[in-house]
């Protein structure tokens, strides 16, 4: 959940993108969807140049006050993220926060095609995720956490027909008040995932444990996918190996 995030946890975020992009100074970056700019700003504070999209206004307004708030340069655009107007413009696209799979398969399918199109060629993009791997060992149909000072409760429901998971969510204000919102999200293998950006056009595919970027494996924490546009190794991103520490 993208919203409520500290500071802390926004730079632990932008040093595992930094790694599993292997990004270098200068590198231009898309978020989409950028949600509230958590991770946009924070990327842009540390030299990226970075793009956000994401279909809501509000969002879009409040990841501009942030970016304005920490004197950082960005841009941010309010949009659909399985139409992205943009066409081999950066070296880096993120998928960050678990917003990957609201769509049905042909929309989700759109949404990698939409971020390959906007890479140039050797441009990485990185879908952080849940999936049957990271979430099955320990599902739980009702779980609550705190995000900040707000206390969310989820109930989530699997139907294994469709490979969805429907959640209801109740955040509960230090005030005590509540908001409510529905889920829908398609829960993909990471063999299905790979499958599907091949499809959208990338090449080399790598699954990594977020929380040590480890390989991928039963149990994990959740998925960092990381595919790579096909045809050339081009742009500022540098070559496997070379990952900022």
């Amino acid at each position: 959940m993208r919203q409520g995030a500290d500071e802390e946890t926004n730079r632990v975020d932008a040093d595992k993108i930094e790694r599993a992009l292997r990004l270098v100074p200068g590198s231009t970056v898309l978020d989409v969807p950028c949600g509230e700019g958590r991770t946009s700003v924070e990327l842009a504070a540390r030299g990226y140049r970075v793009t956000g999209v994401d279909a809501s206004s509000h969002f879009v307004a409040e990841a501009r006050r942030r970016a304005a708030e920490r004197g950082v340069s960005s841009r941010f655009e309010e949009g659909d993220m399985r139409e992205i107007p943009f066409e081999s413009e950066f070296d880096a696209a993120i998928n960050f926060g678990g917003s990957f799979g609201y769509f049905d398969d042909a929309g989700n399918d759109r949404v990698a095609a939409s971020a390959c199109r906007a890479l140039r060629p050797g441009g990485r993009y990185l879908i952080d995720t849940v999936t049957p791997e990271t979430i099955f060992p320990d599902f739980r149909n009702r779980l609550w956490y705190e995000a900040g000072d707000v206390l969310v409760l989820v109930n989530n429901l699997y139907d294994p027909s469709t490979g969805r998971i429907d959640a209801d969510w109740m955040m509960v204000g230090p005030d005590g008040s509540r908001e409510f919102q529905h889920s829908s999200m398609r829960i993909y293998s990471f063999a299905e995932l790979q499958a599907l950006v091949r499809a959208a056009g990338f090449d080399r595919v790598e699954g990594f444990d977020t929380d040590a970027l480890e390989p991928f494996h039963l149990g994990a924490s959740r998925l960092f996918l990381v595919a790579t546009k096909a045809d050339a190794v081009q742009g500022r991103v540098s070559p496997p190996g070379r990952a900022k520490a």
